[in-house]
């Protein structure tokens, strides 16, 4: 009976220890994803076929960006929307105005650069 216990308590260390190994790589290889993702090359093209509030990508400052998730939180509304599937750099730097006439320097905005941070899906080919 001792026996079954013992080697019931070791079953459950190797199984549990196989868990977190496999786990832990599983969590290594979503980061190497990520930034794999990151490294992602565009071309203009590309972009531009993201033209919608349901799937909006942008292009600001030579780097690719994903709106689609950020678009419903925008404060300024459906401006954000003239981004979409368009280089945006002038826009986000306030050099130009949204449709609705109204812009703002974005890339003074420390919120909206940490926003932006995370929504970088890669870069703009040369």
């Amino acid at each position: 009976m001792n026996n079954k216990i013992i080697f019931g308590i070791l079953a459950l260390i190797i199984v549990g220890g196989g868990l977190f190994l496999i786990l832990g790589n599983n969590s290594s290889n979503n980061k190497q994803q990520t930034l794999a993702d990151e490294n992602t090359v565009y071309s203009t093209g590309d972009v531009a076929q993201h033209n919608q509030k349901s799937d909006c990508w942008t292009i600001i400052d030579g780097e690719v960006y994903d709106l689609t998730s950020y678009v419903p939180r925008h404060q300024g509304g459906d401006d954000i929307l003239a981004a979409c599937g368009v280089d945006a750099t002038s826009y986000f730097n306030g050099e130009q105005a949204g449709d609705s006439g109204r812009t703002q320097n974005h890339s003074l905005n420390g919120t909206a650069l940490g926003d932006l941070a995370k929504l970088k899906i890669g870069s703009l080919a040369n």
